[in-house]
């Protein structure tokens, strides 16, 4: 059963300082984590201009 709206997907994200990432100095503002995270999602096609993170990060 899929419990999340028609249109949210949700995908597992490695950020700096945790797991596989550990040896990377850790980040402590969401403008940063944004700024990280947003080129793999735009990679993998998970998030279009129209979506909100995009707008919002650029």
């Amino acid at each position: 059963m899929n419990s999340t709206p028609d249109g949210l997907d949700i995908a597992p994200v490695g950020l700096p300082g945790r797991e596989k990432r550990f040896s990377e100095p850790p980040l402590d503002q969401v403008a940063d984590v944004v700024e990280d995270v947003l080129p793999w999602v735009r990679e993998r096609r998970l998030c279009t201009h129209e979506g909100w993170a995009c707008q919002w990060a650029g």
